[in-house]
């Protein structure tokens, strides 16, 4: 048996969504939703002892623009800025995420999400320390030898089987039903041994599973490869399907 975890990520661990998914064949199956608890490293380090994943797809940017880096690391205040503001705000991935897909990731460099990401690679680290696992961030689809961390985005997982990737979110019956019809649509891929009531009452957990079966996607072979792979390694790549 092959498992793998899906973390949908935030700034703050009571925010996190985490999934452990089996693996069989084509589908993945979900075998626990943990989501608003304070601290998410001691439910994710006692997962991977149990279960020995071989995959961990965070919903999170692992990186940043290549740019950014440069410029700013010598940049003195008030001085210009010489950079296109598209490439130093945002990633290679991002802009072939919305070319591909029409939706826009959000901006690492420019957004919130930048606090998010934060605490992703911290995380990241944090099993690494606690596993002794060098858990590489994985550089083509397919099973990898070791286990590996990729990131993922499951608005494109939903876009690239023609539902919709907004309007699900938030608290209330009517979300509920939104995750429900879709977790329904997606039955043959995605399937909740966990309580299915778990997935659907929060869009935690939900991106969550989500994630996972964006590892499906990675795990099949699957997905967008990049063109420029050196850039990609750099400041992190999106596997999603297209």
């Amino acid at each position: 048996m092959r498992f793998a975890i899906g973390l949908d990520c935030a700034a703050q661990d009571k925010n996190f969504g985490l999934a452990l998914g089996e693996v069989a064949g084509r589908v993945v199956v979900v075998r626990d939703v943990v989501h608003s608890v304070p601290q998410v490293l001691p439910f994710l380090l006692e997962w991977m002892s149990r279960f020995r994943p071989v995959l961990l797809a965070f919903d999170a940017p692992l990186g940043w623009p290549a740019p950014m880096g440069r410029h700013l690391g010598r940049h003195l205040a008030g001085e210009p800025i010489v950079e296109e503001p598209d490439h130093l705000f945002s990633r290679y991935t991002d802009r072939v995420v919305r070319a591909r897909t029409g939706k826009r990731p959000l901006e690492v460099g420019a957004d919130r999400i930048a606090r998010a990401a934060l605490r992703a690679v911290r995380l990241l680290g944090e099993v690494r320390a606690e596993t002794s696992l060098s858990l590489p961030l994985a550089v083509s689809p397919g099973m990898p030898e070791e286990p590996s961390a990729i990131e993922v985005y499951p608005a494109a997982t939903l876009l690239s089987r023609g539902l919709a990737s907004s309007g699900y979110k938030g608290r209330g019956r009517e979300k509920e039903q939104i995750r429900a019809h879709l977790l329904e649509s997606l039955g043959e891929q995605l399937r909740a041994d966990a309580d299915p009531g778990l997935l659907i009452g929060s869009d935690h957990a939900f991106d969550a599973a989500l994630c996972l079966l964006s590892g499906l996607d990675f795990l099949m072979g699957e997905v967008v490869s990049p063109e420029d792979r050196t850039r990609a390694e750099t400041e992190g790549w999106i596997w999603f399907r297209p």
